[in-house]
């Protein structure tokens, strides 16, 4: 893509010829000047050498699609190579206003001016507007939008405009060696040599001038239907030479003899009116409603009658940064019976239409004059036990009218039968006007709440006289008035149904059924046995269904293991269910605590009659219920043990054991008979005794912790010992042994 801002200019001096007797279409928009991008252009000739800031440059323009540079629109100063005067220039998504100094070009130093990004909107007729004041004050419109943009270009002077050599021209361009030409059509070009308001760009915008506006330096119209002259309708009268042979076409810019416009942030309850067309409901987020009139015959008339063709039209345009806008216009007279459109001034083809309903973007409007046909087809009717019925028009003269029912015929009147909305379309050159009538064939009401029956209620009965209730008045035995009743006990109900064509009552006895349901009974404890019966508790399960827990259809099955059994029971009145929780036990085992014992010296011990107790319970001597005791001391200790199966117990006792020896030996013969072979203290001592004994020289000869009065001697000499003896029971005791042999 080429850059946008780059400047052309050359030498081309060019006599203007004016051509006397030139014939115009300056009716709305006119003609415009179709460029083909290739040679086309408008050589204005050397005339804007005394041209300086600050200056407003408008113009309408429809680019072609699918170019992707940059398109010259104005160039004051084309020929030299040099940045200088005035350039208008736009492409598919910018355009810019920019000046030069004349000092040269290929440089931003040498050239100031502002650029805006806009959306693409080629093959749309659009306004554009430059306002230069200064170097740092400019400003960029569409449609009537400030666009904001960007500075570019960097020279510290004044705009250079005398320049003998160069020439203005419309949609050409000659910078930097390179020649670009404007592709797409263009209309009312306008140059003035003051700073136009943002109020003024948009009153000024969509209607055409009269060439004596203050500060007017150039205004080309486009609207000669031949020849080489483009006619400049300002008071300096700069007629131009079409280069190239471009093509004059209907213009389609929306341009009128008279506009009025609305710019609004927010469309909520807003309108536009311009004599009796009116536009409302825009639609969107437009900035901006134009609505032009022009005062002639339109210059393409396909599809108007004379009449219609002799009454000015109008115009409306939506001024935006997109064309997703829409828009209603509407009568604003009685006189005003519909419409003829079209797009724009381009188009040749009026077409009729009866109303204006979400216009998108623009559009030219004949308004046709007529009387509105009144069609009236009569109120809303109730018909009581009325087979047909005559819907009339309404319509006295019938004369160049012509019918449309929504029942497909095309009489002045109609029978009609059945309920239901009736419609008429009456036809004539105004358009089309239609009415409705709402016909409703009614009987007194006829129903039955049906014969008395006896339900189970558990879940409510509905009682529904009618499926289609619309116009009916209802009144149940209590006073209300739904249209259908819940019935939730037993008893008699009736109902009153009342209509336009009269009342009618009926009752209906609902009697309760009653209903069986299953009882497995309560929570148990099954004790020793190794299964149980469930039964469902229901004597006569022929109109049953039976569902267990288990998967089990039976009214009773067997079961041998603990768990939550439930069982479901369905019958004609819904489905009943019962639950129950069965625990399997046993009587608890045997307990054994040991045997009693006399002990000499307490040890502290655990009394635990089971490893794992499972359900059981226990409740000891002192009280306690924890399952086992610590002993600290002699004593009698018992337990019982239970759960709900039965209880066992059982009781064991420590007790103290005295010893008292009465003789100890104090020789022994170990010799192999019978007597006196071991040291024997006393059959009966109990506990564990130590015994030591030592040589007369006190040396230990011999040592046991837990003597059995087993020792002989163990290979000692014969002789005197000392012995020592310890036990729990035995105390502590002292001697001399003998040894003999």
């Amino acid at each position: 893509m080429r850059p946008f801002f780059f400047w052309f200019s050359f030498v081309f001096i060019v006599s203007v010829t004016q051509v006397a007797g030139q014939q115009l279409d300056e009716i709305g928009s006119g003609r415009a000047i179709l460029f083909d991008g290739n040679n086309h252009y408008v050589d204005l000739g050397n005339v804007y050498d005394d041209l300086a800031l600050p200056v407003t440059i408008s113009v309408w323009v429809k680019i072609s699609p699918g170019a992707t540079y940059a398109f010259p629109i104005f160039n004051s100063q084309d020929n030299l190579p040099l940045y200088n005067g005035v350039t208008f220039i736009v492409s598919s998504s910018a355009f810019s206003i920019q000046y030069g100094d004349g000092m040269g070009e290929n440089d931003p130093y040498y050239r100031r001016g502002k650029s805006a990004s806009i959306p693409d909107m080629s093959g749309q007729w659009i306004n554009l507007t430059g306002v230069m004041r200064s170097e740092n004050d400019m400003d960029l419109y569409l449609n009537g939008i400030n666009m904001g943009g960007a500075y570019s270009g960097s020279s510290p002077f004044p705009m250079s405009s005398n320049s003998p050599g160069d020439n203005a021209k419309v949609g050409y361009w000659y910078s930097n060696g390179i020649t670009t030409y404007f592709k797409g059509s263009m209309d009312e070009l306008r140059i003035f040599n003051r700073s136009l308001s943002e109020l003024e760009i948009r009153q000024q915008m969509c209607k055409r001038l009269t060439g004596n506006e203050t500060g007017l330096i150039g205004y080309w119209t486009f609207d000669e239907l031949s020849g080489n002259i483009l006619k400049d309708k300002s008071p300096n009268h700069f007629d131009g030479v079409l280069m190239g042979n471009p093509t004059r076409v209907y213009s389609g810019a929306p341009v009128g003899d008279v506009s009025t416009h609305l710019y609004s942030a927010s469309w909520s309850g807003k309108s536009l009116k311009l004599d009796d067309v009116e536009v409302t409901g825009v639609t969107g987020n437009p900035e901006g409603v134009h609505i032009y009139k022009v005062n002639s015959v339109p210059s393409q008339t396909t599809g108007l009658d004379d009449i219609n063709a002799a009454n000015p039209y109008y115009g409306v345009f939506i001024a935006s940064r997109d064309d997703n806008n829409f828009f209603d216009a509407s009568k604003k007279s009685l006189n005003i019976c519909s419409f003829f459109i079209r797009e724009e001034n381009s188009i040749p083809q009026w077409s009729p239409s009866a109303e204006l309903k979400s216009v998108k973007r623009r559009m030219e409007i004949v308004p046709v004059i007529g009387e509105e046909i009144i069609v009236d087809l009569g109120v809303y009717r109730i018909l009581c036990d009325q087979p047909s019925y005559l819907v009339e028009s309404g319509i006295a003269d019938l004369t160049g009218k012509s019918f449309l029912w929504s029942t497909g015929e095309t009489t002045p009147n109609i029978t009609v039968a059945k309920s239901g909305l009736y419609s008429v379309d009456v036809s004539d050159v105004c358009g089309t006007y239609s009415d409705t009538v709402n016909i409703l064939f009614e009987k007194k009401p006829s129903f039955s709440l049906g014969p008395d029956e006896t339900l189970c209620l558990t879940q409510p009965k509905l009682l529904t006289p009618y499926e289609n209730p619309a116009g009916l008045n209802f009144k149940w035995q209590d006073g209300s008035t739904q249209q259908s009743f819940e019935v939730r006990d037993p008893g008699t109900y009736w109902v009153t149904i009342e209509n336009i064509c009269g009342a009618l009552t009926d009752s209906v006895r609902i009697e309760k059924r009653e209903v069986e349901p299953p009882d497995i009974g309560s929570d148990r404890i099954v004790c020793d046995q190794i299964s149980h019966t469930l039964e469902t508790g229901i004597l006569d399960h022929s109109d049953k269904s039976v569902m267990w827990s288990t998967g089990q259809s039976s009214g009773s099955i067997e079961i041998n293991k603990s768990g939550i059994y439930h069982v479901s029971v369905t019958s004609i009145c819904g489905i009943d269910r019962d639950t129950v929780n069965i625990i399997f036990s046993k009587k608890p085992a045997a307990l054994d605590l040991g045997n009693d014992e006399a002990l000499c010296a307490f040890a502290p011990r655990v009394l635990k009659p089971y490893d794992s107790k499972g359900d059981l319970e226990f409740e000891w001597q002192d009280g306690s219920k924890g399952e086992s005791l610590a002993l600290t001391d002699f004593g009698k200790y018992w337990v019982e043990v239970r759960n709900a199966c039965g209880i066992e117990s059982d009781t064991v006792v420590l007790s103290k054991r005295e010893t008292n020896i009465r003789e100890i030996p104090n020789i022994i013969t170990p010799n192999g008979d019978p007597l006196n072979q071991h040291f024997v203290l006393e059959r009966e001592t109990g506990g564990a005794n130590r015994l030591t004994l030592y040589n007369r020289w006190g040396n230990e000869v011999f040592t046991t912790n837990d003597y059995r009065n087993d020792w002989d001697g163990d290979g000692l000499a014969p002789g005197v010992y000392f012995y020592h003896v310890n036990g729990s029971c035995i105390g502590d005791k002292k001697g001399t042994l003998t040894i003999s042999r």
